[in-house]
């Protein structure tokens, strides 16, 4: 048996841990209300940088895991307040419409004109589905006109999943090709597997790295942002891992450990 006795806070994954595409995974809504139940604070964190965390919560409502938002961060919420942090007041976006309003609904100017390019602070990099060779040329130039310029990825993921097992480009595709082209590499990493959201999620929570178990179905995103944090970290997965990688066939076991 696996020593849980000092978590207070569980966080579950998104995608392809609670629910895959528009369906909630098998056991996953059972598990989320028996932990509650338990007394266990629940959070959900997601790479998402297409979504705010009140349309996450609105999804995750609808499938029957009843989120409150303030326990949904998303790397699109955590990239504006990391930029804010950094007192980043412009920038050119690569991403969809979503991340753009957000970003100037929060007094962050989102560069577009040509002829303002070099007034970008920072490109950030999110999930874009229409990433176009004109995008990553205005990426390119402001680099060169300006080299005090941030690279800033929302996140890595290669691919995310859809229905039926089908996985799709995800913002990982959009970064390395915008690193390629401007010859360099990313400055920051705000989603997983950088440990940036559960830096934001303990400090404002006021918990301990050891009071918390993170939950996902990657290795080298979800379980390598647990190790960079320093804290528990379960894998759902039907593969054989090394020993020391907690992992556990289907969601539904938690309800047996904890």
């Amino acid at each position: 048996m696996n020593d849980f006795k000092n978590i207070k806070a569980i966080i579950f994954d998104l995608d392809g841990t609670l629910y895959s595409g528009n369906h909630a995974m098998p056991y996953a809504v059972e598990t989320v209300t028996y932990l509650k139940q338990k007394g266990y604070e629940v959070f959900y964190l997601t790479n998402n940088s297409t979504r705010t965390p009140a349309q996450i919560k609105t999804k995750l409502d609808g499938l029957g895991f009843s989120a409150g938002v303030e326990r949904v961060c998303s790397s699109l919420s955590a990239s504006i307040t990391y930029l804010k942090h950094q007192n980043i007041q412009s920038v050119y976006c690569v991403g969809m419409k979503e991340l753009i309003i957000q970003l100037q609904a929060n007094g962050i100017t989102v560069v577009n004109d040509t002829d303002a390019l070099a007034s970008a602070q920072a490109v950030l990099v999110g999930m874009d589905s229409d990433l176009s060779y004109k995008k990553i040329a205005d990426a390119y130039l402001i680099f060169q006109l300006n080299d005090k310029c941030k690279l800033i990825a929302c996140n890595l993921d290669r691919s995310y999943p859809v229905e039926n097992g089908v996985r799709l480009p995800g913002c990982g595709a959009g970064v390395a090709a915008i690193e390629n082209a401007c010859e360099k590499k990313m400055d920051y990493i705000v989603g997983k597997p950088n440990a940036y959201m559960l830096e934001l999620l303990s400090e404002e929570w006021r918990l301990n790295k050891d009071e918390l178990l993170l939950v996902g179905d990657t290795l080298d995103s979800d379980i390598a942002m647990a190790n960079s944090f320093g804290c528990k970290g379960v894998l759902i997965s039907d593969k054989k891992h090394a020993d020391s990688v907690l992992t556990i066939p289907s969601i539904e076991i938690l309800q047996k450990w904890l």
